[in-house]
């Protein structure tokens, strides 16, 4: 899941409900606090994808801007991005939209 951060924002891990951000005390939640590294511009990360979670993944992902791909990471293996193409190192292209 370290992954998460290399994208634009962290805003992947609270699409599946299971993070409570109320433990960090003191932190008001915003686009800003949300920012990540952006090694991968333009690019979201979605860790421990599974099939079960393709349509929150695609609810979600039609409120972004439309050059913010989201990359579905499942828990197989590393992934790259190069230009506008990400894959996984070890399969075909990941799950990896615009």
């Amino acid at each position: 899941a370290g992954s998460i951060v290399a994208g634009e924002s962290i805003e992947t891990a609270f699409w599946k409900g299971w993070d409570d951000p109320d433990v960090v005390p003191g932190v008001e939640w915003s686009a800003e606090t949300l920012d990540a590294m952006g090694l991968a511009p333009d690019h979201l990360f979605f860790p421990h994808y599974s099939p079960e979670f393709e349509p929150l993944v695609q609810r979600e992902r039609v409120k972004l801007p439309p050059t913010t791909a989201v990359v579905a990471l499942a828990d197989a293996g590393p992934a790259y991005v190069v230009g506008d193409l990400a894959s996984e190192a070890s399969a075909e292209p990941c799950a990896s939209q615009k």
